[in-house]
């Protein structure tokens, strides 16, 4: 997770993918390359697996398909300019919601690209894509039965749990040949804007170029190739962190000199050296890990300070999407859901954050004048392994990724001090901390001024209690646990916002 929220809907992802592409293909195989990845293609797992599946093919004969799951757009994009790639399908899958009039909407967003790659299954039969937030491509089941045979430019409304209201159409999509299931196609902005929107969530679907000149193992050897150099990223920033004094996770290298070796069945994995230690729990850090934590942030952020090659986290594409009218409307819609629950706890700290978007403050942050380079990108308590007084391990550089390093200083200190456990911030600690920092790392005035807002900026924007009901995931109760601590943040911060310049001068 790149950017500081996540979904899972893996469980209907491998329902749909199942479904929409058994029908598509040019020979009876299908190369699937699942691997698992985080922003610009860094591996989230320690396993990465590769498999080659046959599936039944009905129409068009003989093609080959890759698909790399877990992509953010970058990644994406970097596939699409691989020479070897004849077309990139760029996929996300948001998840089936009941409708209040009694059908099930499948929303999918997909580039044009994607379209022609599954136009066996759902063809886009009129018109196009759709490009705003307001925008839809309808199956022609749901138009018929619940549009009122609404036509191209015309409104049809939605009313499931994450999209209700009025829609205007821009496109006519096929039926998906399942009873009482209406195909919706959504824009990228209305994705973006969705609640559980994870930015390594996109699927990219691959066809080759000449895939007739080639055999089945020889197109699935390339694509493991590939995973291969995609997945070694992760090794090869933590083997150059070791090497620089940086305690971390430590890959070992195979006979041929690889951090990736591949077993009998062609799935990819990797060995790490056992690491002992102990994580301490959020807001319980002892005085020497809240000064080693903050110490240990500056060094890494001064040895990673000219590494190449990791993807942006909190820059533009951030502050472009993440904005307070966009979390307005998701915490209105995620208001609908704690109402209709009976979650007066959560609804009563929606209702406050959405008045809070009504009154934010309108921030605008210089990155030029940021400092911001490649860091671990979600370094806090949780990650910090620990032995007898000292830090044995940083782990889970899976989120390496180019930030605003005042972020990831001043969310590292809340989620760590015991002091911070109700949502306040000790602001001469949290200076102490900064200043242990800066031992090791420089921070400029205007990192100082932007340090505490940034932080806000992010937490007020990000709405974690609709990450938590669009989780279907086992350990979802962390959302709740993000969102109630956050909200007592803000809640604190907008009391005291004198303390958004304490720093400045300090």
């Amino acid at each position: 997770m790149t950017w500081p929220f996540e979904n899972d809907t893996g469980a209907i992802v491998k329902k749909l993918a199942k479904r929409s592409f058994t029908s598509e293909k040019r020979r009876n195989l299908m190369v699937v390359v699942a691997v698992a990845l985080a922003a610009f293609l860094i591996c989230l797992s320690a396993v990465i697996s590769v498999s080659v599946e046959q599936i039944q093919r009905n129409q068009v004969a003989d093609t080959y398909e890759a698909v790399f799951d877990g992509m953010d757009e970058s990644g994406v994009a970097a596939l699409k300019e691989l020479p070897e790639f004849a077309r990139v399908g760029e996929y996300y899958l948001l998840g089936q919601e009941h409708s209040e009039q009694g059908y099930n909407a499948s929303y999918v967003y997909c580039d044009s690209d994607m379209v022609y790659i599954a136009r066996s299954q759902m063809e886009l039969v009129k018109g196009e894509l759709p490009v705003q937030a307001n925008e839809v491509a309808v199956s022609e089941y749901f138009l018929s039965a619940y549009g009122s045979n609404a036509k191209i430019g015309e409104t049809v409304r939605l009313d499931t749990g994450s999209f209700h209201g009025g829609y205007t159409v821009t496109g006519i999509l096929s039926n998906v040949g399942e009873a009482n299931l209406c195909a919706v196609a959504v824009s990228k902005e209305a994705l973006t804007q969705w609640a559980g929107f994870d930015p390594a969530g996109y699927r990219a679907y691959v066809h080759f170029k000449n895939d007739r000149q080639f055999e089945q193992e020889t197109m699935a050897s390339h694509c493991r190739e590939i995973a291969a150099q995609f997945g070694s990223a992760h090794a090869e920033l933590c083997e150059y962190l070791n090497c620089q004094g940086i305690p971390c996770c430590h890959f070992l290298r195979n006979n041929t000199g690889n951090f990736l070796s591949t077993d009998a069945n062609g799935r990819l994995f990797h060995v790490q050296k056992f690491i002992e230690g102990r994580l301490y729990g959020l807001n319980e850090a002892l005085d020497w890990l809240l000064i080693q934590s903050a110490q240990m942030l500056g060094k890494i952020h001064a040895i990673l300070k000219n590494y190449p090659g990791l993807p942006v986290g909190i820059g533009a594409d951030f502050f472009q999407c993440m904005i307070p009218k966009r979390a307005l409307k998701s915490y209105e819609n995620s208001l609908s859901v704690a109402e209709s629950r009976g979650d007066t706890d959560i609804a009563a700290d929606l209702r406050y954050c959405i008045e809070l978007m009504k009154r934010f403050p309108d921030y605008v942050f210089d990155l030029n004048k940021l400092t911001c380079h490649a860091t671990h990108g979600d370094y806090f308590i949780s990650q910090i392994l620990c032995g007898d007084g000292k830090i044995n391990a940083v782990i889970d550089w899976t989120t390496a990724c180019v930030h605003p390093v005042v972020w990831e200083i001043v969310r590292s200190y809340v989620y760590a001090a015991p002091s911070c456990k109700n949502g306040e911030i000790n602001m001469n600690e949290f200076a102490s901390c900064v200043s242990e920092y800066q031992r090791f790392a420089a921070l400029n005035e205007y990192d100082l001024q932007c340090m505490i807002p940034l932080f806000y900026y992010q937490i007020a924007v990000c709405d974690y209690y609709g990450q938590y009901y669009a989780s279907t995931a086992a350990n979802r109760h962390i959302y709740l646990h993000q969102a109630i601590f956050s909200t007592k943040l803000l809640r604190w911060l907008e009391k005291d916002s004198a303390v958004v310049k304490s720093l400045d001068s300090s």
